[in-house]
């Protein structure tokens, strides 16, 4: 795959992952079932991101 076709991934993990880096520093630790349910959705994301990608790609082939 090119490299292009991460960037909008990086665009969205990027800061997502710095903002809510800096709020949990600045502000108390939220609990840890919102902390799970947090990075599971943005695991989820990354996933629902690369299927989609696999599957345009192969389809133009």
């Amino acid at each position: 795959m090119k490299l292009r076709y991460h960037l909008p991934l990086i665009g969205f993990l990027v800061p997502t992952l710095v903002i809510s880096t800096l709020m949990f520093i600045y502000r108390e630790r939220p609990p840890m079932d919102q902390l799970i349910g947090f990075y599971v959705c943005v695991i989820g994301a990354t996933i629902t991101y690369y299927v989609g990608i696999h599957t345009v790609l192969k389809d133009k082939a």
